[in-house]
């Protein structure tokens, strides 16, 4: 756990989420089993001492709690933080001025969103503040001007069209998306998400389907020589980390990281099918573990890169007991992380299989969503995608892996979403129906390739 973390599992301690003293000791062990920390407990309490015994400590966690978006808005925040609504509310009020803050405190306030998300945003508020920038942004290398563009269409495939080698020479940061079509045309049997990012020759696969497409995701990373990467499991669902463990145990790969959902929490819930991911998720963490992986578990909060990707958590399911004890595939899929990646002037938005009501709460904290390419949730479902949701993103492009009958979303399963897609002017791409499809970023260019058809728009 980082400190942001303990510093926000602290808060919620003191404000008694947890319960009493009994319920609140078994649910510190779930989320020292969730973040892999054995002392977890003790990190917590002594980071709640020094909160009790020190006013200003008191306050820089509960306004980094308020600023996370953790104590909801209005009379919800007054009621949640009690008497200690007011020393939350004036250190907020410092904070948002920048005022008597460490450097720390300032990465701090960066990485909870205090300023927003947009970078050229958060460059004039710490000037505005008397901050030199620099010393709390990392700036991208700034790419060569792309060449000029005839507006229109995404651009159509043609036949003598291949797909570039991920490791070809550019000029200026290059990133790339890659869906990879797992399936044979139909998704029944082969149902799963993936999308592998590439950059400045780094790699992480975000999920990676059901085991049924094995041969096409090793295959896909094998012939394009990807022996170094890194993995990212959404959610314990078989459809995002079916080929996780054959990726770990195969020879040809090497994976410097792993990028892990929060699974230690659903440990004691009573539901079969709950405990069987359960079970087969925190064995893929365990191996990892006994293989010196490294590990990062996916909260608010949470920042890495990969290459000159950079990515950011804006929300994952808080460890609510009341909750999660509800149990079932809508908690499992629930669990998956709100990720924005960040490709030099572009971003992708990506949620695993999070429904609305995740969309909704992400929403109502007034997190800023935009982002050019967004993968539709829960493969384009219409337990989600909201046009609420849609307006909010208001992406260039959605891709979605499965779909009904033929991945097109003719009716039924996707058609709501697609609706919505289409509200928004994006355009919609789908491994099944157009083969491998393949993002291809420079600069704020965003270049479309498709092994077959046009976009389902």
């Amino acid at each position: 756990m980082n400190l942001l973390q303990i510093e926000m599992e602290s808060v919620r301690v003191l404000l008694g989420v947890y319960g009493n003293a009994e319920i609140r000791e078994k649910n510190l062990d779930v989320l020292g089993e969730t973040y892999g920390e054995p002392d977890c407990r003790t990190k917590i309490q002594n980071c709640v001492n020094r909160m009790v015994r020190s006013p200003e400590a008191m306050g820089d966690a509960l306004a980094d709690y308020v600023l996370a978006g953790e104590a909801g808005r209005g009379e919800d925040r007054i009621a949640h933080l009690g008497d200690r609504y007011e020393t939350a509310q004036e250190r907020v009020n410092e904070i948002l001025s920048l005022r008597g803050l460490s450097d720390a405190h300032v990465r701090a306030v960066l990485v909870n969103r205090g300023f927003g998300t947009d970078e050229s945003v958060q460059e004039l508020r710490l000037k505005a503040c008397g901050y030199d920038p620099s010393r709390y942004m990392k700036k991208p290398e700034e790419p060569k001007p792309a060449e000029p563009q005839e507006p229109g269409e995404p651009q159509k495939p043609h036949a003598e069209q291949k797909p570039q080698p991920l490791n070809a020479p550019s000029a200026g940061p290059v990133f790339k998306l890659f869906f990879i079509n797992h399936e044979k045309y139909t998704w029944k049997d082969n149902w799963g998400d993936n999308c592998l990012v590439e950059s400045d020759g780094k790699f992480l696969l975000m999920d990676s389907c059901m085991p049924a497409g094995r041969d096409a995701i090793l295959n896909f990373l094998k012939a394009r020589n990807v022996r170094k990467l890194s993995l990212y499991i959404s959610h314990p669902h078989y459809d995002h980390y079916g080929n996780i463990m054959a990726i770990l145990k195969d020879a040809f790969f090497t994976v410097e990281h792993m990028y892990l959902c929060k699974y230690g929490q659903i440990s004691g819930i009573d539901d079969s099918n709950v405990r069987m991911h359960y079970n087969n998720i925190r064995s893929i963490g365990e191996y990892a573990k006994s293989h010196a992986i490294p590990i990062t578990w996916l909260s608010k909060g949470v920042s890495f890169t990969i290459g000159s990707a950079r990515f950011d958590i804006l929300y994952d399911l808080p460890l609510n007991m009341s909750f999660l004890q509800k149990g079932g595939n809508r908690i499992l899929n629930n669990l998956s992380p709100v990720c924005m990646v960040t490709l030099g002037k572009v971003k992708y938005l990506t949620c695993g299989d999070a429904f609305t009501d995740v969309e909704n709460t992400v929403l109502d904290q007034n997190t800023d969503v935009r982002a050019q390419i967004l993968k539709l949730s829960h493969h384009g479902g219409n337990e989600a995608n909201s046009l609420r949701w849609m307006k909010a993103v208001s992406p260039k492009y959605v891709v979605y892996n499965n779909g009904e009958g033929g991945g097109i979303g003719s009716a039924g399963w996707t058609r709501q979403a697609f609706d919505n897609a289409y509200k928004v002017g994006a355009g919609v791409y789908n491994p099944t129906y157009h083969g491998n499809v393949v993002f291809t970023v420079t600069g704020a260019d965003i270049d479309v390739w498709t092994e077959r058809h046009g976009s389902v728009h």
